[in-house]
């Protein structure tokens, strides 16, 4: 579901970071693919870190979502398309040649510039994740078609249902207070990550990620109404003081198949442990309420977890919300959306990426766009010029999906870069030369001058990562006649495509390997 007046959401993550020019991340081929193997999983919390089933329904850790300098994807691992699956993704820091803009066609690769900060460390509110929760949750079992939204009349109202509704265990009440656009993006993300983790047979083909809800308990939480900060028309602040939240975390409850829950926890699975977290401590240690904001979409109030991440990373900046936001201007077809895009990168144009982004699923963007521009600086243009761009397009939920099939860049001196698709090879032509790579070229890469090296789940399993990779599709959605990339439905897809890409078979034998 979408609104009328174009509200929309980014993908939770890190504060805008200071200087850099890294846009989007990585591609999906930079990303921990496959998932990861035993040691890398938590075994107090039984979730996997790296992207995959997240704690209680929650969102994945590392994979999608945007983070220090760029979408780390995905699926940081999960640098995006990564900056493309989800990516919203999902994962959270905006780089600055291309701030809160989406990334260029994942089989290009990443702009250049200079290698990403680490991240700054920052207290985020356990709130939003808890949030999270329940929007992952609540989106497996019931579909956001089924259970709508309710909102409220006043910001205040929103955040006071949202309390209560937690106190009573009714997730699904909490749900129809959260963002509609957020809403239907955590739904999707788990419809698609969902089957595939199903299909793997990772999670049991009945799970109800639900059942580990009711080990989350909410006592009390108080919101300072008098406090609360109005920060543009559509915007306010609401000041969380007190209340406590209480973690049952139980991994015997988390519905992993028990194949798998065998291999991963091969000495047992862990006991069930508790944590209390005291919203009145930790705001007295922070030295200010958590800061949850309320957005108002069609005349009513909901709580958004991406302009709380948003408002977080402008206070963080010591910057305002901007009182005006950037207009959406998109492109006249998908194709055209895309060219733009890559367009807009190539020449570090911050404006133009805030403008080409989904003004539903990235209003957010629009709305702190000023910002975010202001922050990016006068970008340095590459020289490089779009000539053409030629792609294969296919309907994926509803939406257009675009993949490469050829691009053709110029450069200074009448010069010309060529990249083409065909299946699971590039060929890219320079100055009349030209190179050819295949997935199976990978295989000689990591085995030397013979593949008999490499573990047999390994020489099967790669060539099928690379191809996904090179066959990633960048989904792109259509709105007021202009069409705009979806930097966060891309992400979700990519996320699917690349699962899909394996077999049960593949997920028992390389994490068979990495116990060896």
């Amino acid at each position: 579901m979408t609104d009328d007046q174009g509200r929309g959401a980014m993908p939770p993550g890190q504060p805008w970071p200071q200087g850099g020019q890294q846009g989007w991340g990585a591609q999906p081929g930079g990303q921990q693919w496959p998932p990861p193997a035993p040691q890398a999983w938590d075994q107090q919390n039984a979730y996997p870190q790296q992207g995959g089933y997240a704690p209680q329904g929650g969102y994945p850790q590392q994979g999608g979502y945007p983070q220090q300098g760029g979408w780390q994807g995905g699926p940081q691992t999960a640098q995006y398309p990564g900056g493309y699956p989800g990516a919203p993704a999902p994962t959270g820091q905006w780089g600055h040649d291309g701030p809160g803009s989406p990334p260029p066609p994942p089989a290009f690769g990443p702009p250049a510039g200079p290698p990403p900060q680490p991240p700054k460390r920052k207290r985020w509110p356990i709130i939003t994740a808890l949030i999270a929760v329940i929007v992952v949750a609540a989106g497996v079992v019931v579909g956001f078609t089924v259970f709508g939204n309710r909102g409220a009349g006043t910001p205040n109202d929103a955040v006071t249902l949202l309390a209560q509704d937690l106190a009573n265990d009714d997730y699904l009440g909490a749900v129809k207070t959260l963002h509609p656009a957020e809403l239907s993006l955590a739904n999707d993300m788990n419809q698609v990550l969902g089957d595939q983790l199903k299909r793997l047979e990772i999670l049991k083909p009945d799970a109800d990620t639900t059942s580990s809800l009711g080990t989350v308990e909410f006592k009390d939480l108080k919101f300072d109404e008098g406090a609360q900060e109005k920060v543009r028309d559509n915007v306010v602040i609401n000041k969380l003081v007190s209340g406590t939240i209480t973690l049952n975390q139980d991994p015997a409850k988390i519905p992993f198949t028990d194949d798998f829950k065998n291999r991963v926890f091969k000495d047992g699975v862990p006991g069930a442990q508790t944590n209390t977290i005291d919203i009145a401590q930790e705001v007295r240690k922070n030295g200010q309420p958590i800061r949850i904001a309320t957005v108002e979409v069609d005349g009513k109030w909901y709580v958004s977890l991406f302009y709380t991440v948003a408002d977080y990373a402008l206070q963080q900046e010591k910057t305002p919300w901007p009182a005006t936001s950037i207009a959406p201007r998109g492109g006249t077809s998908a194709e055209d959306a895309l060219k733009q895009t890559v367009q807009a990168l190539m020449d570090q144009n911050a404006r133009r990426l805030v403008e080409l982004a989904p003004p539903t699923e990235l209003a957010v963007v629009h709305d702190a766009g000023q910002a975010i521009i202001d922050a990016a600086g006068r970008g340095t243009p590459s020289g490089l010029q779009v000539q053409s761009l030629e792609t294969e397009s296919s309907t994926v939920r509803g939406m257009t999906a675009l993949q490469l099939k050829k691009l053709v860049i110029s450069e200074g001196g009448g010069q010309q870069i060529t990249v083409t698709r065909d299946n699971d090879c590039l060929t890219v032509e320079v100055q009349g030369s030209s190179q050819k790579f295949c997935s199976a070229d990978l295989l000689q890469q990591f085995g030397g001058s013979s593949t008999t090296s490499l573990p047999a789940s390994v020489q099967r399993v790669l060539p099928k990562l690379v191809t996904a990779v090179l066959n990633v599709k960048v989904l792109t959605v259509e709105e007021g006649g202009s069409w705009y990339v979806s930097p966060s439905q891309t992400v979700i897809q990519a996320y699917g495509d690349i699962l899909g890409v394996l077999d049960a078979q593949d997920v028992k034998d390389l994490m068979a390997l990495a116990g060896n």
